[in-house]
């Protein structure tokens, strides 16, 4: 089902129909259980059973082996991101027609926006961009037209929606976006001068296994 919005494009809704089932007992496979809808009337002939049989032990057994590598995936590979920790310039292990594994750290640089402020001071457009984005949830009753208008006088000069429930449907999330280059530039002439804590490193650890190379002939 698709519904049009205020620019004549159709856009899909999704729902979700609640379904109760009941296990009835496979006419086939006498250690089988068949989940059926309540209320529903399905038959499948012998071969069609023998075929879900078949694939859903296929698909359980393989989804249980790929549960179990996937936590001992991450497990060896949290423990060789300790040995790059420690042994700052390891990049990797190759054996020859057996593996090839990359070490390599990425860096993720936030700041406090509060903190910049204060430390930028009037320099702070000038290294800061914020683009600031606002969610709107329109209320039960409420013409979306009204969107429209300025959303301060909409949610409150109109007198649909309390001053104190304006939190409730408006969200504003903020993003800032830093000239590194530009604020560098400011502190290394001492025009400026950031809190400790202002600036956040994270270092993140990847292992990525590559293609092996073929071994060579000794």
């Amino acid at each position: 089902m698709a519904k049009e919005n205020e620019n004549g494009r159709a856009f899909p809704i999704k729902t979700e129909r609640k379904r109760k089932s009941e296990k009835r007992k496979s006419r086939h496979f006498p250690s089988v259980d068949l989940k059926i809808e309540s209320g529903s009337e399905v038959e499948l002939s012998r071969p069609e059973e023998h075929n879900l049989v078949f694939l859903a032990r296929n698909y359980a057994r393989v989804y249980d082996a790929i549960s179990g590598l996937a936590k001992t995936q991450e497990e060896t590979s949290d423990e060789i991101k300790d040995i790059a920790r420690e042994h700052e310039g390891l990049m990797g292990v190759v054996e020859p027609g057996v593996y090839d594994i990359s070490i390599f750290p990425s860096e993720a640089v936030s700041y406090s926006r509060q903190g910049l402020r204060e430390g930028l001071g009037t320099y702070y457009e000038e290294v800061v961009r914020d683009e600031v984005l606002l969610t709107f949830t329109v209320p039960r009753g409420f013409d979306p037209q009204l969107a429209r208008d300025a959303l301060g006088r909409l949610l409150c000069a109109k007198g649909r929606i309390p001053k104190s429930e304006i939190e409730r449907y408006l969200q504003m999330k903020i993003n800032s976006y830093v000239d590194e280059i530009k604020l560098e530039e400011l502190l290394k002439r001492g025009a400026v001068t950031l809190a400790d804590g202002t600036k956040k490193v994270e270092t993140a650890w990847t292992v990525r296994p590559n293609k092996v190379p073929p071994k060579e002939a000794d």
